[in-house]
């Protein structure tokens, strides 16, 4: 939670989704969040309202999904839903920061991130339309960090600015890297 007070988990449950709980961070019982199901949960700024999507579409086939189970963004308040987008396509990964809720959306093969007023509203484009998927999206609170293909990178609202973090792996596996070697300096003949 934004006061660091309870922590949420999901299990596995039905029909296509998960059930979420909270956890107090300094031990206790767990209470189950007023979701029948959802797929994914993101928590808002006050202690009591969060984000989430229905369906578990991110590791089926979402993309050119447009059937019945096609996600859009709901949010929890004052013990009250209300769903905050309808936009084409399906959206996934629902983080809140701030006052907007940024997510994935995918439309006809093309993905971008958006972000919506979290009481609903006109979306807006964060990342302009690409063919590398973009997920795993998640936040500190101030920016967006996510998956853009094969890459990583953070999203700065404030600055309008998308970074992309550059990662060092260390590991005793180097050896086992993909390693491409020119075939003219290694092979001399061939019958």
């Amino acid at each position: 939670s934004a006061d660091g007070k309870s922590v949420i988990f999901r299990k596995n449950g039905s029909p296509t989704a998960y059930q979420f709980y909270a956890a107090p961070a300094a031990g206790g019982l767990t209470k189950k969040m007023p979701l029948e199901f959802a797929s994914t949960v993101s928590r808002g700024p006050a202690g009591d309202e969060f984000c989430f999507t229905r369906f578990y579409r991110s590791r089926n086939a979402w993309f050119k999904y447009i059937g019945g189970q096609q996600n859009q963004i709901w949010t929890h308040r004052n013990g009250k839903f209300l769903q905050v987008t309808d936009v084409p396509g399906t959206n996934e990964y629902p983080v809140w920061v701030k006052d907007r809720i940024y997510f994935a959306n995918e439309q006809q093969g093309q993905f971008r991130l958006m972000s919506v007023p979290a009481t609903g509203g006109k979306p807006r484009v964060e990342v302009l339309p690409t063919s590398l998927e973009i997920r795993e999206l998640n936040t500190d609170g101030e920016r967006v960090i996510f998956e853009h293909g094969q890459a990583v990178e953070i999203l700065d609202p404030a600055a309008k600015a998308v970074t992309p973090v550059k990662l060092h792996l260390n590991s005793d596996l180097i050896h086992m890297r993909r390693n491409r070697v020119k075939a003219e300096r290694n092979v001399f003949g061939a019958t």
